[in-house]
């Protein structure tokens, strides 16, 4: 039986050992995440990760259990992902992986345009990845968080500190972007 977020803090709060638990349910998917939406190599990701659990372990007695556990995570991966991108906006490099569950997630992006069922079948993923890295960081981690991670508008709004609002309009803006891309590419 998994245990539930409360407890999994309980326990970690109790124990330094029990917080592996909460890294071993929540790493796989928050490498995923910061692959998707900073391309950086596994190294580098590596190393994220380090930090952001070394955060979430330092900062564990402010965890609020109004949210999520995972919602929580998120941020502070969000909030080292920008810090990352700050340190190395000139050296980071593309790691692109293709497997059968990343190329699923990138199609939940594409089958949500509702566009022409024939045209959105025919749109290759390497075309929807391409495209994806020619988006704002911003841009590309509300369209990962809702379409990849299928997180909710308020779970995005206190992932990324941005009112609901503010979070509609950027994931529009960047489906449409996205959308005008693919367009464009397909007509050259």
């Amino acid at each position: 039986m998994n245990p539930s977020d409360r407890e999994l803090v309980k326990n970690a709060l109790a124990s330094a050992d029990a917080f592996g638990a909460i890294v071993v349910k929540f790493e796989y998917q928050l490498d995923a995440y910061l692959q998707r939406i900073i391309f950086a190599v596994k190294e580098d990701r590596e190393d994220l990760l380090q930090e952001i659990f070394i955060a979430a372990y330092r900062y564990l007695n402010s965890y609020n259990p109004a949210y999520s556990l995972s919602t929580w995570l998120y941020a502070i991966a969000h909030n080292k992902a920008m810090s990352f991108l700050r340190r190395n906006r000139k050296k980071f490099s593309v790691e692109l992986q293709n497997n059968e569950e990343e190329e699923n997630q990138w199609e939940n992006i594409e089958s949500d345009f509702d566009v022409e069922a024939q045209v959105a079948k025919l749109l290759e993923l390497e075309s929807v990845k391409k495209e994806m890295e020619s988006l704002s960081v911003l841009e590309r981690e509300v369209l990962v968080l809702r379409y990849c991670e299928e997180k909710e508008y308020s779970e995005i709004s206190n992932i990324l500190k941005m009112p609901e609002g503010s979070i509609a309009s950027l994931l529009h803006r960047a489906k449409n972007k996205l959308k005008k891309g693919l367009h464009h590419e397909r007509t050259q």
